[in-house]
């Protein structure tokens, strides 16, 4: 195990980085890794202090934090507390006490009577962020499936990586979907940062406005859709307000500015979530060839549902209750609703879960749990074979619209709707029911257009 750096990376005095190494004091803790005091001289001033060296340590083992004191006489109490000795803050900035804290197990897990804690966390993160399989740039073949907390540790730096698990673990990013599109998000930045900065792994500072002018430009003659460049480029706004609360460093700024951004139409319905009408809704049920497949749009539409909630939808979440099944719901946010089923939807339930009292709420024909990809693939097929939607995919987002849309056609208060699709804010419920009117305002304006011509068009038609 190698020291790989400074804790104090620049003169105190006069904030040169040209430093010299006059000599050291071994010292450390753990068995993995912990700090040497080095002596430090500039190269400019010929300031001289002492400083701490840190060793590399597998960011796998290590769960370290960085910690600001507010004053000399909290850093000397924190410094006797986690490391035995008295703290050298002299040379923090005002304001800025330092100290990095590494918590190592050194023992294996088996030696102990359950897990530590840092381990549990970490297990939590790798599971809730889950695996992805990567695309080849070239072949757009499928790689292995992978955790994207490994291609994370891969494609940052150590403590940037811990910075972006601190930043996902938390309540920054509340819901596991978004949790797992930002860390790809950042896999995607990383490989940006190598291509047009040159750097081998991500860092904050590595996205430069420079290199976002270049990429939104890319992305433009890509012809990438609006949405996907603002949600991409919100990421790295958002990881760099939390680096900044994170570390305390004011001079963390965000490269993203709002003329990079492009201009996003709220109207634009070429690339909006598509809808079913009723019979349409039908169609794709009645192409199912087993209770099974039709439980699966059956059970989104009908709960205006999330894929991810119903993929984590058990059997022991149903429960009958004053003679009332209900379903236990995970929402968005982990919310938790309790929603009342109807017996048609209760029997359908019965039939597809027939000898089994536990275990995932949707199997496939093959008794295999399904998640987000195989619910995908059912519902394209399903919607192939009903003939709906052609040239459109039909996804699990596509039942929650419809449903939605058909509860606005039925009359039901926006207030209701909102209620039911579990949405934080008025404007996203609105949002389905504004183009809603603004198709039926549309057939009705262009049906009134007809009156004007229509004896003229006769003879031709």
């Amino acid at each position: 195990m190698s020291l790989n750096r400074y804790i104090d990376k620049r003169c105190p005095e006069c904030g040169s980085a040209d430093l010299d190494e006059r000599g050291r004091v071994e010292g450390g803790f753990g068995n993995s890794g912990g700090f040497d005091t080095a002596i430090i001289e500039c190269q400019q001033c010929r300031h001289i202090w002492d400083t701490e060296m840190s060793y590399d340590v597998p960011a796998e083992l290590c769960g370290a934090r960085t910690v600001f004191w507010p004053d000399d006489e909290a850093c000397d109490a924190e410094c006797i507390r986690h490391r035995g000795h008295r703290g050298r803050h002299g040379h923090h900035p005002p304001g800025r006490h330092r100290m990095t804290e590494h918590t190592i197990a050194p023992r294996a897990a088996a030696e102990l009577e359950r897990p530590g804690a840092a381990q549990d966390a970490l297990y939590w993160l790798r599971d809730t962020l889950g695996t992805v399989a990567r695309r080849h740039p070239v072949t757009r073949r499928l790689g292995e499936r992978r955790y994207r907390l490994e291609l994370l540790a891969e494609a940052c730096d150590r403590d940037t990586f811990l910075l972006i698990t601190s930043w996902l673990g938390s309540e920054a990013v509340p819901a596991v979907t978004s949790k797992q599109a930002y860390a790809d998000d950042i896999c995607l930045w990383a490989n940006v940062a190598r291509e047009l900065g040159g750097h081998d792994r991500f860092h904050i500072g590595a996205i430069t406005p420079g290199i976002i002018e270049t990429w939104t430009k890319t992305q433009k003659a890509q012809g990438k859709a609006p949405r996907t460049v603002n949600r991409r480029l919100s990421v790295l706004t958002a990881l760099s307000e939390y680096a900044k609360w994170k570390t305390k460093d004011q001079s963390i700024a965000s490269p993203v500015t709002k003329y990079d951004r492009p201009r996003v139409d709220p109207r634009d319905e070429t690339t909006a979530t598509p809808i079913l009408e009723v019979p349409e809704f039908q169609a794709v049920v009645n192409a199912a060839t087993s209770a099974r497949q039709a439980l699966v749009p059956v059970l989104i539409y009908t709960l205006a549902g999330r894929v991810s909630e119903c993929c984590a939808a058990q059997l022991h979440h149903v429960k009958e209750t004053g003679g009332v099944r209900r379903l236990d719901l995970s929402r968005k946010g982990g919310k938790g609703r309790v929603w009342p089923l109807p017996e048609k939807l209760c029997a359908l339930i019965d039939v597809a879960t027939a000898g089994r009292e536990s275990g995932e709420l949707l199997l496939d024909d093959d008794d295999r749990p399904m998640d987000r990809h195989a619910i995908d693939r059912l519902l394209n097929r399903l919607g192939k074979e009903s003939g709906v939607l052609p040239g459109r995919e039909l996804t699990p987002h596509v039942l929650r619209a419809s449903k939605l849309t058909h509860m606005h056609d039925a009359g039901v208060p926006v207030e209701e709707i909102q209620e039911y699709a579990d949405h934080a804010a008025i404007e996203t419920t609105l949002r389905y029911i504004r183009r809603r009117d603004d198709s039926a305002r549309k057939a009705k304006h262009a049906a009134a257009a007809v009156k004007v011509y229509d004896h003229l068009v006769d003879r031709f038609v």
